[in-house]
């Protein structure tokens, strides 16, 4: 798992990330790199969290490759950078091959058969004389409600603009019998011509939304200046897989920020960043929810206390009343004004403060909401999936991309070459 933190003002950006990472055997090590400088030249770097390959290749190695290739090009905006790095992924191919594209596919697939199987079959017993009958036929209605909703969905992830379902069956069919095969068969289904298709059709609908995926994915988070830009920025992508050409992302426009005169501080964490949150507005995420919860709930039980508290009132008279009380309203109103209380009170001031932080101040609190992280899973029962080395680094415009701590699997005064070559 991982931490990551973004802190930005007029001056720099600070950037913070914890070094675990848990392997697929649930072991956690504590000796990922996720900060890597995104060009050499410019004040532009990039942050990893959560899947740390895209299809099997680490993101270490592609940002390397990606920035050999970059050289010393430069782009007006940090905008300008994404986009490219992105055409330079489908330029790659995905760096694998298009049968290794159809497997990760695939995969996909079989998780979205898994849940519509779950589905069908929850009504179903397992001593049932027509099982298989009702199965085929709850399959398919499956199958169509997947369908329906995802097709309630319209933003359109940016690849899949035009991409219509013959673009995509005509890329899948070679393979996707496998899938069949390994959903259906293995058990002693047999699905027919329509269900395939209905099967197809769901698989379609989910691969070109954004609104939900089951699938996992990886956090890039770009930051820094483009050449134009005299204040920092921060866009974060989410990036699933690829195929046919076509890249599985979006951007996440709520954990990105531009710096402007009327925006002129921001703080962007991702991946676990619930003690982050109660640092920066005052309250746990959770016990906030709670608070929340519990209000809502005395709210729905409120016409109870009244009519045991007051027997003397008629019944008909007092429900009639409470029947014409808003409750959502009230819940909706008093979560408002909690919300109101944490930005006032908590929210604005600091991010104030963080306007005025000198770059030495920002990499400390970039820093420090690591670390106080990794503390709380330390001291408490929670799994310590955040760990090992923090390291931090500075972007700003006069001085570039300047590390203020990194790990690194090597000594330094051993490997002076690596220093040496490092702009060659």
């Amino acid at each position: 798992m991982t931490a990551v933190v973004g802190i930005l003002n007029k001056r720099a950006v600070a950037i913070a990330a914890d070094s675990a990472v848990t392997m697929h055997n649930g072991k956690i090590i504590n000796k990922a790199n996720k900060i890597f400088t995104l060009s050499k030249y410019y004040p532009v770097g990039i942050m990893i969290h959560n899947v740390d390959s895209l299809m099997g290749t680490p993101w270490e190695s592609i940002i390397k490759v990606y920035r050999q290739q970059l050289k010393n090009t430069s782009f007006d905006t940090l905008e300008e950078y994404q986009k490219d790095f992105i055409e330079f992924l489908r330029k790659e191919n995905f760096f694998c091959s298009e049968k290794h594209q159809a497997t990760q596919l695939n995969i996909f697939f079989v998780g979205i058969n898994g849940f519509i199987i779950h589905e069908a079959n929850k009504n179903i017993k397992q001593d049932d004389p027509d099982k298989e009958i009702k199965f085929q036929t709850e399959l398919k209605r499956q199958a169509q409600n997947y369908i329906d909703v995802f097709s309630k969905f319209t933003e359109i992830l940016p690849d899949f603009a035009g991409y219509t379902y013959d673009d995509f069956d005509k890329f899948i069919e070679p393979k996707v019998q496998e899938v069949f095969d390994y959903s259906f068969n293995i058990e002693g289904h047999i699905i027919d011509d329509e269900t395939k298709k209905l099967l197809k059709q769901a698989y379609f609908s989910e691969l070109i939304v954004k609104e939900f995926s089951t699938a996992s994915y990886t956090g890039l988070v770009f930051t820094g200046f483009g050449g134009k830009e005299i204040f920092p920025s921060l866009i974060s992508l989410h990036v699933y897989f690829g195929f046919d050409n076509k890249l599985r992302y979006f951007v996440n426009t709520d954990r990105g920020a531009i710096i402007t005169h009327d925006s002129p501080s921001a703080v962007c964490t991702f991946a676990q960043s619930d003690v982050m949150f109660t640092i920066l507005t005052g309250v746990a995420p959770d016990l906030k929810e709670t608070y929340n919860l519990n209000f809502k709930n005395f709210i729905n039980n409120y016409d109870d206390l009244l009519l045991r508290n007051y027997p003397s009132v008629d019944k008909g008279d007092l429900k009639f009343l409470l029947e014409r009380i808003d409750k959502e309203k009230i819940t909706e109103t008093f979560t408002n004004l909690m919300d109101d209380v944490i930005q006032k009170k908590y929210v604005s001031p600091l991010f104030q403060a963080v306007g005025g932080l000198s770059k030495e101040d920002l990499s400390e609190m970039a820093e420090s909401l690591i670390y106080l992280t990794y503390l709380q899973r330390r001291i408490t029962n929670a799994e310590e999936s955040v760990g090992g080395p923090v390291d931090v680094a500075i972007l700003s415009k006069g001085d570039g991309f300047i590390w203020i701590k990194r790990k690194h699997y090597f000594k330094p005064e051993l490997n002076s070459h690596f220093f040496r070559n490092y702009f060659v």
